[in-house]
């Protein structure tokens, strides 16, 4: 028999074997095992990614409670660690299983059996660098692994069905209740508790359904890797999105970390954080479903501009008069459907760049889309804390040095007597690091003039300045 003839001959055992194989294959698009795998996937969506997306929640309470209240500079690194490197790790990933892909099944209980043990450790921290380790770096490195098996194994059980089927596992239904169960839990139990809990439910709710968390085709013994493309990396069609997709992730992340604190610092009632948090979340997902919507009809580019635009109006307009409860929640839910909305644009930016480089893999170019995000988010979380907001309780006594003060002649003797008098006036206005830097030149010429003005009233009023209460009396 010649070369040629034992090679077909090959080729048509290799079909027979995989049509007998086909029939006894689960179906594509629907039965209990593609649903399975999508409640799967929708449970693993819900809560691998609401917990950091509700880190807001454990920000606060980290900066206000011991051990953890000593380094308030370095608590915003835990959450955007866990985030960034999730997002990051997800090329890495692809690349391995595309590669091996006789490794996705094991690399999804290994990545959850990871989570399980960062969740766990953390609950047993004593300092915040333990938190960036467990609750940042290998909370992250787990998420990666348990995630990103899934997304390939979507095109194997869904194909006509695929846009419902992403539609569902992206739902963010973990962003609208954790935040609420993160508060709740904190005030009763304590972080070491709820970490413990959020375990159990973690292996309560996805621990079954990772047995259905499996690919749909077996993999063949003569197709062990696939050869991935980048061609498309040299090309400039893929940075005109990445480098402004990178530059959005930058700032992205910021204000849902900062709105429990904020509403915190504004005296807003405790509901305040979890609820704009909560609203953020839900909103995302609305923006995400009528934006990508738009991707249809308009041009990528133009999809990215109404996100951006609305995003950076809701930041200098919105929040900047965000000092009521109204306003606040007004300004999660503008943020969080334009902001949310960016990486709706992924999906059309893929098929730009396959309809230009038909070798590049869908799979891939999303992995480096979130790449990107990922650069941006791990960014993020040392520049806000090069900056602390000003939250917590407000410092007992603020010194001022009254002979740096500029020369007041007129009304000297009740100037000092008015600045000696302040001093109980600022009680508690304790621990706040960043205040005395907050008293630029301006903000305390500001303070000599209203202090001027004082005094120039209690001259008027001919108020004693020997009688302390004097002073306080309107």
């Amino acid at each position: 028999m010649s070369e040629t003839d034992r090679l077909l001959k090959d080729i048509a055992e290799e079909e027979v074997v995989e049509s007998e194989q086909d029939s006894f294959l689960p179906p594509v698009d629907g039965g209990k095992d593609a649903w399975l795998f999508l409640a799967g996937c929708f449970t693993i969506e819900m809560l691998l990614w609401g917990f950091p997306f509700s880190y807001g929640i454990l920000q606060e309470y980290y900066t206000a409670h011991e051990p953890f209240s000593a380094s308030p500079s370095a608590i915003p690194i835990i959450g955007t660690s866990a985030t960034g490197i999730m997002y990051l790790g997800s090329p890495f990933t692809f690349i391995v299983l595309m590669m091996q892909p006789q490794w996705s099944r094991p690399c999804t209980i290994l990545g959850f059996m990871i989570l399980i043990l960062a969740l766990l450790l953390s609950s047993f921290a004593q300092a915040v660098w333990h938190l960036i380790l467990l609750q940042g770096v290998l909370y992250g490195v787990g998420g990666a692994m348990s995630y990103c098996p899934c997304i390939l194994f979507m095109d194997e059980w869904f194909v006509k069905k695929k846009g419902l089927a992403f539609g569902i596992m992206w739902a963010g239904l973990g962003g609208l209740l954790i935040p609420f169960l993160m508060d709740w839990g904190l005030e009763r139990l304590g972080f070491r508790i709820v970490l413990r809990v959020w375990v159990v439910i973690l292996g309560s709710f996805l621990g079954p359904l990772m047995y259905y968390l499996k690919p749909r085709l077996p993999i063949s013994s003569h197709d062990t890797s696939r050869n991935i493309s980048f061609e498309f990396l040299r090309r400039r069609e893929f940075w005109v999105y990445q480098i402004p997709n990178i530059i959005e992730g930058l700032g992205y992340f910021i204000p849902p970390l900062y709105l429990p604190s904020y509403a915190s610092a504004i005296g807003l009632p405790q509901i305040a954080g979890p609820l704009t948090v909560s609203l953020f979340n839900g909103t995302l997902v609305l923006g995400t479903i009528v934006l990508g919507a738009q991707t249809d009809r308009l041009h990528v580019t133009t999809v990215i501009l109404i996100s951006a635009i609305g995003a950076a109006c809701s930041v200098f307009i919105l929040w900047g008069i965000s000092i009521s409860l109204p306003a606040l929640c007004a300004f999660s839910i503008v943020y969080g459907f334009f902001a949310g909305a960016f990486s709706t644009s992924w999906s059309a930016i893929i098929q730009e760049i396959r309809d230009r480089h038909p070798d590049a893999d869908a799979g891939m170019v999303f992995a480096l889309l979130a790449a990107g995000r990922g650069v941006g988010n791990l960014a993020s979380g040392p520049q806000t804390a090069l900056k602390p907001v000003a939250i917590g309780p407000l410092p007992k006594t603020l010194e001022i040095d009254v002979n740096q003060l500029p020369d007041l002649p007129a009304y000297k003797p009740s100037l000092e007597l008015r600045f000696e008098r302040s001093k109980p006036l600022l009680e508690g206005l304790s621990e706040l690091d960043t205040f005395q830097k907050l008293l630029t030149p301006a903000i305390i010429d500001r303070i000599i003039k209203s202090t001027n003005s004082y005094a120039k009233n209690a001259c008027e009023l001919n108020l004693d300045k020997d009688d302390p209460e004097s002073f306080s009396r309107p």
